[in-house]
């Protein structure tokens, strides 16, 4: 069977050379099969006659996140734990961290959120957007430095649907990514297109400097 859900594009990567874009071209391509496995053997399989691909759009966060967790696992091998409770000082809790998750000799702790894509990005500053979900990922961090022994990266990750009557905005918002490679804030950026409807994933990740690392190389 034919994949259901599609890349619109190639995926925008705002620097080619950077010590993650490989991991972002990972998880872009990974994300699209696990999508495409996910309606494969649950939508085509359970529902009605005619299944619509735009059903795997209908979820949310945390659900996403669970896909993207399972594509890490399948196809990079990668060891996750998601949606656990972070402690500060045994007592306080810090709140519940999303995913963290193993990419070669890197610790990655993500932190998600979703929206319905209004073709109204113009209205943000990127790195105002990003600034508060970043420094949620790093509370969670400073609450237990100590655990992170290799190098460690923070990342903020958003899921946006794109209903039928935003798509053709929505295609067009990816053209523009794709034409301005300086844009300053964002890492990575890729559209899923299934029949109607889609989905952009996108994300900014933030290098930590672990002291345990730091004191092991001196």
């Amino acid at each position: 069977m034919p994949n259901a859900i599609k890349l619109f594009q190639e995926p925008f990567i705002r620097e080619p050379e950077n010590e993650l874009s490989q991991l972002y071209r990972d998880l872009c391509r990974v994300f699209l099969h696990e999508l495409n496995f996910t309606v494969d053997h649950l939508y085509n399989y359970t529902c009605e006659a005619e299944p619509s691909s735009d059903r795997v759009f209908e979820l949310f966060e945390r659900t996403y996140i669970g896909i993207l967790s399972n594509a890490i696992v399948r196809f990079l091998n990668g060891p996750t734990i998601q949606e656990f409770a972070v402690w500060k000082d045994e007592e306080k809790l810090e709140g519940r961290c999303d995913m963290l998750f193993g990419w070669r000799d890197k610790h990655i702790i993500l932190e998600a959120k979703a929206w319905t894509f209004e073709a109204n990005w113009k209205n943000y500053d990127n790195e105002i957007f990003y600034k508060p979900i970043l420094d949620q990922v790093r509370s969670y961090y400073k609450a237990h430095p100590q655990r992170y022994i290799q190098e460690t990266h923070l990342m903020a990750i958003g899921f946006e649907r794109a209903y039928t009557n935003s798509m053709s905005q929505a295609k067009e918002e990816l053209k523009k990514w794709n034409s301005n490679r300086k844009e300053p804030s964002t890492d990575f950026l890729a559209f899923y297109k299934g029949n109607k409807q889609g989905l952009f994933m996108y994300g900014k990740s933030e290098k930590i400097f672990s002291k345990q690392l730091t004191a092991s190389m001196q």
